[in-house]
């Protein structure tokens, strides 16, 4: 759009020749008379104003305006990719943690807790901290 400006600013330069022919035939009354003229003539206008060259400036600075603004939104989309990928990776990763261990260990300490308790070594609160703490891990695993 911006190089459409530019295109019309030139175009608006140029030199607007004109060229022109004509015919006329008299009339006087009912019949013609044979008086007949032919015309023809070239117009060239004489622009004084065409040294101001502030809508070409104009226009290839909105030329260059579009090309930043261009190059800002390609790196902002680079940007939020990169970020996106990252984030990938690191979910990843944790994902990774959960299956490698966390959630066998959380199996193992509640049933542990659990097995201590009906044995009477220890008390319901423990308990509930470590089925607090078994829910919270499968909570985040999900």
């Amino acid at each position: 759009m911006a190089g459409n400006r530019l295109k019309l600013a030139r175009a608006e330069r140029r030199m607007d020749m004109g060229l022109f022919v004509g015919y006329e035939k008299e009339w006087k009354g009912v019949l013609p008379k044979d008086n007949h003229i032919l015309k023809g003539g070239v117009a060239i206008p004489l622009k004084f104003s065409n040294r101001n060259k502030g809508t070409l400036q104009a226009a290839r600075y909105g030329i260059q305006q579009s090309e930043v603004q261009l190059r800002e939104a390609e790196l902002q989309i680079r940007t939020e990719v990169t970020q996106a990928y990252y984030q990938y990776e690191a979910t990843r990763r944790q994902l990774e943690q959960y299956r490698a261990g966390m959630l066998e260990d959380s199996d193992k300490l509640i049933d542990g807790v659990v097995y201590m308790y009906q044995r009477g070594e220890t008390s319901i609160l423990d308990v509930l901290i470590a089925q607090r703490t078994y829910n919270e891990i499968q909570e985040e695993y999900l």
